[in-house]
């Protein structure tokens, strides 16, 4: 039985997808029995008729068994969604109603927003990601010197947690080219980092952090969702990319 519910996009897997129009089909195939399942919509603003659509569903999902009757996080489903033109009718979704109180055993005693009305979103453009290509080349760049890394042999005679002769100060030593970076460093190396903490993010479906403007200035929120990262990669959380955060990385 699921706890987490989330909307997403219909170009990924889900057992439900609903349209403009409310209608639902089920994917048969989809897999219903673990920690989390997916509701599927077109990336564009939703319209009444969905809204209640996926309302319906989560109720009867609910009564099915597929999900639990709490969800992991709040008192109501969905827990959250990929989909960014989905985010402003979040609200609307997850507020009380009369099925959902009756038939789930949910409703505004357990502080549920009752009758909240609908109000039709408008579109969210899609980020314009051209003013990221070079920090997505730097990234490119660290994936080749990953392969270089792992395609090269230990100078004879030199241990290998021996930094060479021909380290500088600041590189990290095992990862070559590699420039340890922390709060208020500014420049390309902090923008390529940036462009490596949105795609971990993107890539864990568990992450509620939201992704960096790549900017290139290690701030607070870089520190902060610096922090996520490295939790998610299993190395210590210091906010401070280090030797072993790069390791995780590359």
């Amino acid at each position: 039985m699921a706890d987490e519910l989330w909307i997403v996009s219909d170009a990924e897997p889900a057992g439900w997808t609903i349209d403009s129009e409310g209608k639902t089909v089920t994917d048969k195939e989809y897999p219903v029995d673990g920690p989390r399942v997916n509701i599927a919509v077109p990336d564009a603003p939703l319209t009444e008729k969905q809204a209640k659509a996926i309302r319906k569903l989560i109720v009867k999902l609910r009564n099915d068994g597929v999900l639990a009757v709490y969800p992991k996080v709040g008192v109501q489903y969905p827990n959250n969604t990929t989909v960014d033109n989905v985010k402003q009718s979040l609200a609307y979704i997850r507020c009380w109603h009369d099925d959902c109180d009756e038939e789930a055993h949910s409703g505004a005693d357990l502080g549920v927003s009752e009758g909240l009305p609908w109000v039709t979103p408008e579109a969210v453009e899609p980020p314009d990601q051209s003013v990221h290509q070079d920090a997505l080349a730097q990234h490119s760049s660290l994936t080749a010197a990953r392969d270089e890394r792992k395609a090269a042999e230990p100078a004879a005679g030199v241990p290998e947690d021996q930094p060479s002769e021909d380290s500088v100060e600041g590189d990290t030593g095992d990862v070559p080219g590699q420039v340890i970076l922390g709060e208020g460093m500014e420049g390309p190396e902090v923008e390529a980092w940036q462009a490596v903490c949105n795609e971990v993010l993107a890539q864990d479906a568990n992450s509620e952090e939201e992704l960096l403007v790549t900017d290139g200035k290690f701030g607070p929120d870089t520190k902060t969702v610096t922090k996520a990262v490295q939790s998610i990669l299993g190395v210590p959380a210091s906010g401070v990319v280090d030797n072993d955060t790069w390791v995780a990385v590359l």
